[in-house]
């Protein structure tokens, strides 16, 4: 469809193949993750829902502390 906005998995999927090696989340000073690393926790978390039976469209509760995995689960 045209002018339709790209899920957001999609958009990371391409700034990680693009730049994989650049900061894309800094929760704190030295704490940095790289759109490889990014992709990656997020890869991981879609993965575990898959196993769960969690689909595309189901909702899903998130209760993380701040930082770096709570980004790769969003």
């Amino acid at each position: 469809m045209i002018g339709e906005t790209p899920h957001l998995s999609r958009l990371l999927d391409q700034a990680a193949a693009r730049r994989p090696g650049h900061p894309a989340v800094e929760h704190e000073p030295g704490k940095t993750w790289t759109y490889a690393d990014l992709a990656h926790a997020a890869d991981r978390v879609a993965n575990r829902l898959a196993r769960w039976e969690v689909g595309r469209g189901d909702r899903v509760g998130l209760f993380l502390p701040k930082g770096l995995e709570a980004v790769g689960a969003i």
